[in-house]
């Protein structure tokens, strides 16, 4: 007589001495114990010089190392501002002497108010674009939004074992943000922050920004040139 094959147990998946195809696969994909082992790293200290004062103030709460200053109804981040936030007041620094140095300088053209009047369109363009990008969430994956059971997770999704969650293909660690970002695209100090998959767009129209200012500014010191020239001759 044949006797019946009693299931055994392996991790915490219940299965017979001769599982389909499909189990065999899902097999594959879990991991080899019953509960992951604590696979975290330490995030280490934010980059932040200045990270000790900004704790102190009472209207901002930290969010890995990103600042979060208002949250949505949800609690997704609404305003962040992610630890290299000086790098974007010193951009704001360049707009501004940009800007000031064209409109103050002592020639035809910075005395013309149409000149004058563009650079500072382009000017205030510029610096908006700029604080839209650096204040907002640059795609932070969030705990509860992420994957957290290895059956539910698609064979492109990533792993953090930092942040210890699935995430979308594209999800990527920023260890000076301190956070997973989805659709990374890199780290930018003069935003402050990590550019990924919710201000991506602001970021490439704040880039289109800056360089049609500096188009119209080259054209500007070339009409100068022109007429300074027409001039001496």
């Amino acid at each position: 007589m044949k006797e019946d094959v009693a299931p055994v147990r392996r991790g915490h998946v219940l299965a017979s001495m001769e599982p389909d195809a499909d189990e065999v696969e899902r097999e594959a994909r879990r991991p080899l114990f019953a509960h992951r082992p604590q696979m975290r790293r330490s995030m280490g200290r934010s980059s932040d010089p200045l990270a000790f004062a900004c704790r102190l103030l009472p209207c901002v709460n930290k969010l890995g190392h990103q600042y979060v200053l208002l949250t949505r109804a949800d609690g997704r981040p609404l305003v962040t501002f992610g630890p290299h936030w000086s790098g974007t007041l010193f951009a704001q620094a360049v707009i501004v002497g940009v800007v000031w140095g064209f409109t103050k300088q002592h020639t035809p053209i910075g005395k013309s108010a149409v000149a004058s009047a563009g650079m500072m369109f382009f000017g205030l363009l510029t610096t908006v674009l700029l604080w839209i990008t650096a204040g907002s969430d640059p795609g932070i994956l969030r705990k509860h939004a992420a994957l957290r059971d290895d059956e539910d997770a698609a064979e492109d999704d990533v792993y953090c074992d930092i942040c210890d969650m699935w995430g979308p293909p594209g999800t990527k660690h920023c260890r000076e943000c301190g956070v997973c970002i989805l659709k990374h695209d890199h780290h930018c100090v003069w935003m402050g922050k990590c550019v990924g998959q919710g201000n991506m767009r602001s970021f490439i129209y704040f880039n289109m920004a800056w360089v049609s200012a500096f188009m119209y500014l080259f054209l500007c010191l070339g009409l100068l040139a022109s007429r300074a020239k027409a001039r001496g001759t």
